[in-house]
């Protein structure tokens, strides 16, 4: 079900966050990867994202990209 909100509006980078998280909350972080990177790349400026995926980049260990955001979100918050 998680997808349906995804179809109906697919150009609105607050939908990826918002199931990006949900994904989150369920472990599935893989997923959540990759619905952050799409809200990033429809909305690079906000930094929340950059730091939303640094975590999840954490949990499965890729600790490189997880580097990378925060400093991206940092540089963004500034």
């Amino acid at each position: 079900m998680l997808w349906l909100a995804i179809r109906i509006d697919s150009a609105d980078a607050e939908m990826y966050y918002n199931r990006a998280e949900a994904y989150g909350a369920k472990g599935e972080y893989d997923k959540a990867i990759a619905d952050f990177t799409e809200a990033i790349r429809l909305d690079p400026q906000n930094s929340v994202l950059y730091a939303r995926r640094a975590i999840a980049h954490r949990e499965v260990g890729d600790d490189l990209k997880a580097a990378k955001d925060e400093g991206k979100a940092l540089e963004l918050s500034n």
